[in-house]
């Protein structure tokens, strides 16, 4: 009995010298200071939110789902940031790629032009030789056909092509292509009369 009195004791004198007066003194504190325009409760709360964790238990649900909004739409951008630069990166790569093949083809470019005009001199060069050997050719078949007896050439000539018996008849001597006409069949004497006066005429 002794014991739970003297507990009673001590909480009531606790309650009475202590908890009590100090709940008086808190409420005028607040209300002195509340009425010298200073707000205990809010500059509290303000104090409170810098904390950690306890902040975000204090802050309102609309500010907590700004917050959240917030924080989706930085993570967006900042995924299509990321992306911005890969497509970029991506961009940037494809036209050096670009470049090196424009460079490669404008060099085979230049190879082909220089291997056509190549090709083309090589050509040119062909046919003057081609035709320095024809006329040494015609020139030594003129001197076998000026040599020989007009009746054998005249026998000849016909079988061979028009320009070369042209080239051979212009070749000789007029009293020799007179003799080897005479002795031609009439329509072929006819045919190479006409050709040697027309080449005359031009």
């Amino acid at each position: 009995m002794e014991n739970e009195e003297k507990r009673t004791s001590k909480f009531q004198m606790f309650l009475f010298l202590i908890f009590i007066p100090l709940i008086f003194l808190i409420i005028i504190v607040y209300s002195v200071l509340t009425f010298a325009g200073f707000s205990p409760v809010e500059k509290t709360m303000n104090f409170a939110k810098t904390i950690p964790y306890v902040g975000d238990y204090l802050k309102p649900k609309e500010e907590k789902e700004k917050q959240t909004e917030e924080d989706k739409l930085v993570s967006v951008q900042e995924g299509f940031k990321k992306e911005k630069k890969k497509l970029k990166e991506t961009i940037e790569k494809q036209k050096a790629d670009l470049k090196v093949l424009e460079t490669d083809v404008t060099a085979k470019e230049t190879e082909i032009q220089r291997l056509t005009q190549e090709v083309s001199s090589l050509e040119q060069q062909l046919e003057a030789v081609e035709e320095k050997e024809k006329k040494a050719k015609n020139k030594d078949i003129a001197k076998v056909y000026s040599a020989m007896s007009s009746g054998k050439a005249a026998e000849l000539i016909p079988n061979l092509s028009t320009d070369e018996a042209m080239y051979i008849l212009t070749s000789l001597k007029d009293k020799q292509v007179t003799d080897i006409l005479s002795k031609m069949s009439t329509e072929d004497a006819v045919k190479y009369t006409k050709l040697l006066n027309e080449q005359n005429g031009q």
